[in-house]
């Protein structure tokens, strides 16, 4: 008789009329919040594309974000992704923005010792480290004949 209902049922489900019933209601995963976190980049405010700079130069490097999410940034981090870092922190805390707003990002960074482009590209995660926005990067040349 068991075997006679798990073959109806597999008919039934092949013929596309089964439906499965769940005995406790499917409840949508309510620890991940309905906001969005977003990010545009706006501008570079401090060493723009292409900048030359002598080894070894310490500088701080800025971007303009907007947060154009649904969802405030707390807790959320700039992160390394790839690339060259000069210097700089594999990642970075950043201040709680509300959507809409503008802020200024800045890392503390040092040009390598040898010649030649550096790229480097950071992005933001959330506070459960999934990743969002737009992808921050640096580009410079490393020239040793570059005066101060």
């Amino acid at each position: 008789m068991r075997l006679i209902f798990i073959y109806a049922l597999l008919l039934c489900c092949l013929a596309g009329g089964c439906r499965i019933m769940h005995s406790t209601p499917v409840v949508p995963d309510t620890t991940a919040t309905d906001m969005r976190h977003s990010s545009a980049f706006v501008s570079d405010v401090t060493i723009p594309d292409g900048s030359v700079m002598e080894p070894e130069r310490s500088f701080r490097k800025t971007w303009r974000v907007r947060n154009d999410g649904s969802s405030s940034w707390a807790g959320v981090k700039l992160v390394f992704i790839h690339g060259q870092n000069p210097g700089g922190p594999l990642e970075s805390v950043l201040p709680e923005v509300k959507p809409g707003d503008e802020c200024e990002i800045s890392l503390d960074l040092a040009a390598p010792a040898s010649p030649g482009p550096v790229m480097g590209y950071w992005r933001m995660v959330d506070p459960r480290g999934r990743p969002f926005g737009d992808t921050l990067w640096l580009h410079i040349v490393v020239n040793p004949d570059q005066a101060r």
